[in-house]
């Protein structure tokens, strides 16, 4: 037997139209220009949406520049020290080394400079040592009796000679 039953609601047939709604199950015709509650309260949420993403963008910002200035800080520190470090150790090795080879990025890097600069420095002092010493006297070797200021012998000077170095003694 078939089914004589016309209400769609009921019926099993895949191929059947849709229930039509009645006028009271509609939802309420919009105004144009006007937005409904769901678009309204979509709105309200996309305004503090981008209120948010400003907020964060801000906070963001000034994290960043609050790590860029404690960056500059610690760098700041970290060349003090490192420069404390180097005088103290030059200090320390004051007059065996040449101070413009003892650097470095670190306080490692300014130890292990020593050692050159140790050598350096030898090397520069022997050096000026080998330079500054003579092979032979250039001057005769004097007794410690001659007094250069004893009277010279006058036998074998000239008449003029002697006269001028009378006159040398007396200051004139």
């Amino acid at each position: 037997m078939e089914s004589t039953d016309q209400n769609p609601a009921t019926n099993s047939d895949p191929s059947a139209p849709p229930p039509v709604r009645s006028a009271d199950s509609e939802p309420a015709a919009r105004v144009p220009g006007e937005p409904s509650a769901g678009q309204a309260d979509l709105e309200e949420v996309r305004a503090q949406l981008v209120q948010v993403t400003q907020e964060r963008e801000s906070a963001l910002a000034a994290a960043q520049q609050a790590a860029a200035t404690a960056h500059d800080r610690l760098a700041a520190l970290q060349q003090a020290m490192l420069t404390a470090h180097r005088r103290a150790v030059l200090a320390e090795n004051s007059g065996q080394v040449v101070p413009e080879l003892v650097q470095g990025a670190t306080a490692d890097e300014i130890d292990a400079s020593i050692e050159t600069a140790k050598a350096a420095y030898a090397r520069i002092a022997d050096s000026v040592r080998a330079s500054t010493l003579p092979e032979t006297s250039p001057l005769p070797i004097v007794a410690a009796s001659a007094s250069p200021r004893g009277e010279a012998p006058t036998d074998d000077l000239s008449p003029l000679q002697k006269i001028t170095s009378a006159l040398g003694r007396n200051g004139r």
